[in-house]
This record gives structure tokens, C-alpha cells and sequence, in this order.
């Protein structure tokens, strides 16, 4: 397959633009220091006590609950997993893999190179294995037919219906499920666009035969990016940070998504009809939009399905699923704000649903985790608000401040992801900066938005939407609206 299109490297020019912009920033952080008088300062920090006491309370809780993650994710990594790794290194065999892969028009040489990666895993790991590969027309069987697949994986191709992936992901395990199989087998839900480095079978079934409470396995991420520097390093970026969260929360034996880039799933879980129900067919309930039919977040159904039993989930970190990415649009904004309007939709849509499970049933780190999902946009975008409200009253530096303090900080946190990941590029700084309030504001809108999903070409909505469209604006402009008068108050009367 041809990677160079895809290539997650970074041009050295891209280093050097950055590092410029870096020291650009640390001068005007300097220079904005040097032209504020220290008494100047202190007069307007003790004038105004009141409110750098409250919003100051704020901000540490969520410093404090960053550090917290950081923490778990650094132990996780360096000290739980390794042991884990240890003791899962005897553990018997799956007696069979199963594999369930995604694939809508794709090239010829990615789904070659995809399907070969996972047949000849299968033959590495030492079992039977058979390969459903739900695909989009008959050029692609006659691909797969082409293969030299080995003696001991049966390829079974199944053409989509055209109703989306969620139907095709029944209709393979359907099929599966109606199969006789042997005990202590395992299943593989693959994107098609995933190519499985050698070794993954093996460093991931052991984990499941190993402890019998853990239900479900989900792998590392590494993008393979097609676009300018910019996008590269911003899936990266999110790479990163998912990996420092999903590290944290396998502290707990649950993560908050299995991936659909790559699961691992105990057979008599995902070829349950249950199971199969909630990917083909999952919705949700909502007091004011009414039914939610859910097309994306097959990988949330899936996670949630796992998780209201009470099996434990793990995170691979030392599993690098190669993960091919082609932007749907052009710059920045226009290729990010689409991918964070899905992603931030298929958490919320599966948010409350979670929490309705409560701690006893999930624990407590994990029902906190999901509450501050719906709490995190809300304190990232009052720093700002307070920012500007304080430099229209009675501070004009303050905004000023504001950007210097969180330039500063976020060059801290690039750090800890270097610390986690060894990965940093002089533009993460300013892309999590970007990604802090830009999805903040994306979630606030999927949150009052529940029923407006995209997938790929396709736009759906609930049964409700011509209702909900009336009621849905007015509610997250009336809450945003709240937030600001909030904290103009606090700010005028502390």
C-alpha cells in the first residue's frame, strides 16, 4: 500500500515554524509581564480578592482533576499494565478469532493490505480464524477472492445493504452468532481503513483468556494522516490525549469507548443477541426530542453493552493499530469541527444513559469521569468569559492575562503528553489550546442537540427533529446566555 499519502511525519520545516511561534509567544508572555507594574498588580489582585478566590477554585479543581489523570495514566502505563503484561504472558489460547470488518469503498491496496494484516495475525497467533468482511461492491470480492490467505482462515465477504454500518455490523454477527462455535473463542470488530500490526492477536487474547472478569480489550491508536502538517499533528494530538485517558481510566478495568478502529471482545459477549441488538438497532429516550435512532457511535453501543454488565475493560497501550485518515475538508477548521461534532455526539448521546448507571454499578472514578463530561465544557469556557468580562470592567490587561496564563499552562500539559507518549511537535500548544474551546463549544451544542448525527455522506435526525429544532436553540443560547450574566455578576459584585 502506498503510506506516503499517508505518512505521519512531520516536515522539519513545520518544527522550525513552530518553535518561531513558540518563542514569539513566550516574548509577548514576557513582554506583557514586564509592562505591568508589580504594585499595579497587587492593588488589583487585592481589590479584586473576592473574585481570583473563586474563579481561582475553579481553575485548580480542574488542574487538580488533569493531574489526577495524568497520574493514573503515568502508573497505568509504567507500573499496572507491565505487570499485567507479565502475568498474561502464560495464559492459554483463544480457540477461535472471529473478525468482523468494516469496509465502504475503499481502495483496492488499503483493503489488500487490511485483510492481509488480519489473516495472517490470525495464522501467527495459532488458531482458527474466520474473517466477515462487510463490503460495498463486487470489485471488492473479487479482490478478496484474489488473496493468498492461509489454510487456516475462512473469508466470508458480505455485501452491505446500503443502510449504513450499523445494519452491516448486525448482519455479520447475525451470521456468526448462527454458527456453532467453540468455547473461549474471540471476537475482532476491525474498521477497514485499520491495518493490525503483527502481533496484535497475541498481545491482546492473552488479556482476555488471562482474567476472566475482563470483558472486552481496545488497542492503541497511530494515525496515518493524509493533509498538511497542521492535521497530521492534530490527529496526533488527539491520539495522544486519548491515550492519556484511556491509561487513567483502565485504572479502573473500564475505558470510556471500544474503538471501532480495534476491539477484542470474548465471543459469548459479542455473538450475544443482546449484544448484537444494541449495535444494530440501539437507541435512546430523550424527555424533550423523543427517540434518538442511533447511526454513529457503534463503538459507544458497543462499550455500553459491555459495560451495564459489569465487565471490566481493558487498554492496550503497547498495541499500535495503524489507523488511516483522510480530512473531509480543507483547513483547520473545516476538517476538525465535522470529526468533533461526531465524536463529542456519540459520547453525548451515551452520557446520560452511563451515569443513570450509578457508581455502585460502574465505580465511582468512572460515574465521576461521565459527569465531567458534561461539566468540563462549561468550566472551559468561563476562563475566557471571565477574561473578557474582567477587561471591559475593570481591567484592561486582563484578557491579556488570561492568554499568557494559558499559553503557559498548556505548554505545561504539551510536557506531560511528551512524558506519556515521547511525542511532541511545536504545534501541540497552540492545537490544545484550539481543541480546549473549540470542542467546548461543540459539546455544549451536541449536548442540546442529541438527535443531529452525521456519518460520512449521511445525514440523519430523530423522528422529532421538526419539534425539537424550536426547543433545542433556545435552551443552549438561554444556558450559554446564563453562563455570561453569571459571571458578569460575580464579577461586578465580588
Amino acid at each position: 500500500m502506498n503510506m506516503l499519502r499517508y505518512t505521519p511525519l512531520s516536515s522539519g520545516r513545520s518544527y522550525a515554524v513552530g518553535l518561531i511561534i513558540n518563542f514569539a509567544g513566550w516574548i509577548i508572555v514576557l513582554a506583557w509581564l514586564m509592562s505591568e507594574h508589580p504594585d499595579g498588580l497587587l492593588q488589583m489582585v487585592t481589590e479584586h480578592s473576592a473574585t481570583f478566590a473563586v474563579f481561582g477554585v475553579i481553575a485548580m479543581w480542574r488542574y487538580l482533576w488533569l493531574a489526577t489523570h495524568f497520574c493514573r495514566a503515568m502508573i497505568y502505563q509504567y507500573v499496572t499494565f507491565p505487570r499485567v503484561r507479565l502475568a498474561s504472558q502464560n495464559a492459554g489460547k483463544a480457540s477461535h478469532i472471529y473478525a468482523v470488518v468494516l469496509s465502504y469503498r475503499m481502495e483496492s491496496d488499503v483493503n489488500a493490505t487490511a485483510y492481509m494484516a488480519i489473516a495472517r495475525d490470525i495464522a501467527h497467533y495459532g488458531c482458527a480464524g474466520t474473517i466477515v468482511a462487510c463490503i460495498s461492491d463486487q470489485a471488492d470480492i473479487d479482490l478478496l477472492e484474489s488473496l493468498p490467505l492461509p489454510a487456516c482462515v475462512r473469508l466470508i465477504p458480505l455485501m452491505q445493504s446500503g443502510r449504513g454500518k450499523r445494519d452491516a455490523m448486525e448482519r455479520a454477527l447475525t451470521f456468526l452468532a448462527n454458527e456453532s462455535r467453540p468455547a473461549n473463542a474471540c471476537l475482532a470488530l476491525i474498521d477497514g481503513d485499520s491495518v493490525l500490526p503483527p502481533g496484535t492477536f497475541s498481545r491482546t487474547a492473552c488479556l482476555l483468556m488471562h482474567d476472566p472478569h475482563i470483558g472486552a480489550v481496545t488497542a492503541n491508536n497511530t494515525p496515518a494522516v493524509w493533509g498538511s502538517d497542521l492535521i497530521r499533528n492534530w490527529y496526533w494530538l488527539r491520539m495522544q490525549q486519548r491515550h492519556l485517558l484511556m491509561c487513567s481510566m483502565s485504572m479502573s478495568q473500564k475505558v470510556l469507548v471500544l474503538t471501532g478502529r480495534y476491539s477484542l471482545f470474548r465471543a459469548d459477549i459479542g455473538l450475544s443477541r443482546e449484544f448484537i441488538a444494541q449495535v444494530g438497532r440501539d437507541v435512546i429516550d430523550h424527555w424533550r426530542i423523543g427517540r434518538i435512532r442511533m447511526l454513529t457511535g457503534d463503538d459507544k453501543s458497543t462499550w455500553f453493552s459491555v459495560l451495564k454488565h459489569g465487565w471490566g475493560m481493558l487498554y492496550v497501550p503497547d498495541v499500535h493499530v495503524c489507523c488511516l485518515e483522510k480530512p473531509a475538508g480543507n483547513g483547520l477548521l473545516n476538517s476538525t469541527v465535522p470529526l468533533m461534532a461526531r465524536y463529542y455526539g456519540n459520547m453525548a448521546r451515551n452520557n446520560g444513559r452511563a451515569i443513570r448507571l450509578g457508581p455502585r454499578a460502574i465505580g465511582l472514578f468512572t460515574w465521576w469521569s461521565l459527569i465531567d463530561q458534561r461539566l468540563s465544557p462549561w468550566t472551559t469556557m468561563l476562563a475566557p468569559t471571565v477574561a473578557v468580562t474582567a477587561s471591559v470592567l475593570w481591567w484592561h490587561s486582563a484578557f491579556i492575562a488570561y492568554l499568557s496564563w494559558a499559553f503557559f499552562t498548556r505548554t505545561v500539559q504539551c510536557l506531560g503528553i511528551w512524558l506519556l507518549c515521547r511525542r511532541v511537535h511545536p504545534y501541540m500548544t497552540f492545537l490544545l489550546m484550539y481543541n480546549q474551546m473549540t470542542g467546548a463549544a461543540v459539546k455544549v451544542f451536541v449536548f442540546f442537540n442529541l438527535d443531529r448525527q452525521r456519518w460520512t455522506r449521511q445525514n440523519t435526525g430523530s423522528s422529532a427533529r421538526a419539534a425539537a429544532v424550536y426547543s433545542s436553540a433556545p435552551l443552549m443560547w438561554t444556558s450559554v446566555t446564563l453562563m455570561v450574566l453569571a459571571v458578569c455578576l460575580m464579577v461586578v459584585s465580588l
